[in-house]
């Protein structure tokens, strides 16, 4: 099999799990002599196109884990995507809470498509709801697993070794709680910009009032991330419920775990 290209797909509206995904499919395209290519599903007008990857290339597909499973909108996107018995290298970003079966789900549907999965990691990021949880990363530890994940499949490939990797998780996967219905309030300091109208990757956001928010949101936080007034927040008494359970059970540090 001669490989060409690294394609790296994924969906990112709080961009760290571009920032990691790109560091994988830039470390893998230098040391199989490839070329690179970004694939961002985040925007909405990215997500109605069509895409193709074919035998000569090795997909990335990256998403961040949303209630321990892939986000609905990324499936959506994929269906959008034909293979051709691609090579895929699955990237899963969590906020160090759990990815739980995110991995195998994810596993499964991509080779329902015509991929063949080789590899698949779990990363650790910034919780994008709770601060204090993945503070800073990934850090200069996390580039380092970074590194060793990209050599090991780059190894693995240069040696046509191609097998099904075992990968943690459960079938039947586990059920996703009824979202809480929230959407980000707006206070007094939004002066207008609309960058969190840009950002969000729902289109949710009125252009010509930032605080109206339809039935789109996703609370994927991206508003509240990129407002350089701090205009946007969360306001959910059920929500700050389940992020205090969450914030005793599972403040200890998560490090990166790979499946080759």
């Amino acid at each position: 099999m001669k490989l060409e290209h690294v394609k790296n797909i994924y969906f990112s509206p709080t961009h760290s799990t571009e920032t990691i995904v790109k560091e994988i499919g830039s470390l893998i395209a230098a040391k199989l002599s490839l070329t690179e290519e970004n694939i961002n599903l985040t925007s909405l007008n990215n997500r109605k196109l069509r895409y193709e990857v074919n035998t000569n290339d090795i997909a990335l597909i990256g998403f961040p884990v949303y209630e321990g499973r892939v986000p609905k909108v990324f499936w959506d996107s994929l269906k959008r995507i034909k293979a051709h018995n691609t090579l895929a290298v699955i990237v899963a970003v969590y906020g160090n809470r759990e990815y739980d079966d995110s991995l195998i789900e994810c596993f499964d549907a991509l080779s329902d498509k015509d991929f063949s999965v080789i590899a698949a990691s779990a990363f650790i990021a910034q919780h994008s709801i709770i601060k204090e949880f993945g503070t800073g990363r990934p850090d200069l530890s996390d580039l380092e697993y970074i590194k060793r994940f990209a050599n090991d499949v780059s190894e693995k490939i240069s040696k046509n070794n191609f097998s099904i990797p075992q990968i943690k998780g459960v079938r039947p996967y586990r059920v996703i709680a009824t979202p809480s219905k929230a959407k980000p309030q707006t206070n007094n300091s939004c002066d207008l910009c609309q960058i969190c109208v840009k950002s969000c990757p729902m289109q949710a956001i009125n252009a010509n009032n930032p605080k109206e928010v339809n039935e789109n949101c996703i609370a994927c936080h991206a508003c509240v991330k990129v407002c350089p007034q701090q205009a946007k927040y969360f306001d959910d008494t059920r929500l700050k419920e389940k992020l205090d359970f969450v914030i005793k059970s599972f403040s200890g540090r998560k490090e990166p775990e790979f499946f080759l």
